[in-house]
C-alpha cells in the first residue's frame, strides 16, 4: 500500500566496500536459533491458537463474513524468517508479502551496538485450514525425522512469534509516516490475485462502502492494484471484510 510522490534520490557520499554475511548455513538452510523444543513449541502453538480466537472475537464485534484470517509471523532479530513454507497454494494458504525492519542492538559478546533485522511475513489462512499450522506445530513437538530432528523445524523454529495481523500495519510496505490519518489519501492496494472475480469482487466492496477509487487497475502475475481514496479507518474496514489483500 502506499502512492506518494516522493523526490529523487541523492548519493552525496562516495560508496563503501563491506564485506557480505549470511544467516544460512553451507548447504543453503537458514540458521535458526537454539530452541527448547517443548517451551518453543508450546509458546508458538499457544500464540497462534490465541490469534484464531482474537479472529473470531474480531469477527464477531464487526459482523463480517470474510472467509479466512490473516496472521503474520515473526522472526528473531538477526535470523531469517523460513517464509518458503508459510505458503500452502493448494489449500490456498498465500504468503501475501515479507517485510523487513532494521534495529540497532547491542551485541551480546562485546556489546558493541550492532544492525539486526526482523522480518515479519503476512500469511493469509481460509477458514477451513484452521489446522494447516496446528498441525506442524503438533507434530514439531510429537515427531522426528528420519535423521531424529524434530519435524517442521526448519520453520517452526525460524518463528520467534506469531499473532492476529494488524489491520494496516501488517499489510503496510512503505514507510510508516505514508499511512492515511484521519485525513484521506491516494494509495495503492495490491490485492492477491489478479483474477476477474476477486477484482470485481474487491471494486463491488469499495462501491457498498462508498470508498473513492480509479478506474481500472493493473495486472501483475498473481497481483493486481487498485488506487483508492482512504482515510486510516476506512483503510481499517477494507482488511476487515476483504479476503484479498495483500499489500
Amino acid at each position: 500500500m502506499a502512492e506518494k510522490r516522493l523526490p529523487h534520490i541523492t548519493l552525496t557520499k562516495p560508496p563503501e566496500t563491506t564485506l557480505y554475511t549470511t544467516t544460512t548455513s553451507a548447504r543453503g538452510e537458514l540458521v535458526n536459533p537454539d530452541r527448547d523444543r517443548e517451551h518453543h513449541g508450546k509458546f508458538i502453538l499457544g500464540q497462534l491458537k490465541r490469534a484464531w480466537e482474537q479472529t473470531e472475537q474480531e469477527r464477531i464485534v464487526s459482523h463480517t463474513t470474510r472467509n479466512g484470517v490473516y496472521l503474520e509471523f515473526k522472526s528473531d532479530a538477526g535470523f531469517e524468517l523460513a517464509t518458503k513454507y508459510l505458503e500452502g497454494l493448494t489449500k490456498k494458504i498465500r504468503l501475501l508479502n515479507v517485510r523487513k525492519f532494521s534495529e540497532i542492538i547491542a551485541d551480546e559478546e562485546t556489546g558493541d551496538p550492532t544492525e539486526k533485522i526482523t522480518t515479519f511475513a503476512t500469511v493469509y489462512v481460509p477458514n477451513k485450514e484452521k489446522r494447516f499450522f496446528l498441525n506442524k506445530l503438533e507434530k514439531y513437538l510429537q515427531e522426528n525425522t528420519l535423521t531424529n530432528k524434530s519435524k517442521n523445524a526448519p520453520l517452526v523454529e525460524s518463528i520467534a512469534d506469531v499473532r492476529k495481523a494488524l489491520l494496516v500495519d501488517s499489510f503496510w510496505c512503505d514507510s510508516s509516516d505514508l499511512i492515511p490519518t484521519q485525513q484521506q489519501e491516494w494509495i495503492e492496494v495490491w490485492l492477491s490475485d489478479h483474477s476477474a472475480a476477486v477484482i470485481h469482487g474487491f471494486e463491488t466492496l469499495l462501491t457498498e462502502h462508498k470508498i473513492q477509487s480509479r478506474s481500472g487497475c493493473i495486472k501483475f502475475p498473481e497481483r493486481a492494484i487498485k488506487v483508492i481514496f482512504v482515510d486510516h479507518k476506512e483503510l481499517e474496514k477494507l482488511t476487515l471484510l476483504s479476503d484479498h489483500i495483500a499489500v
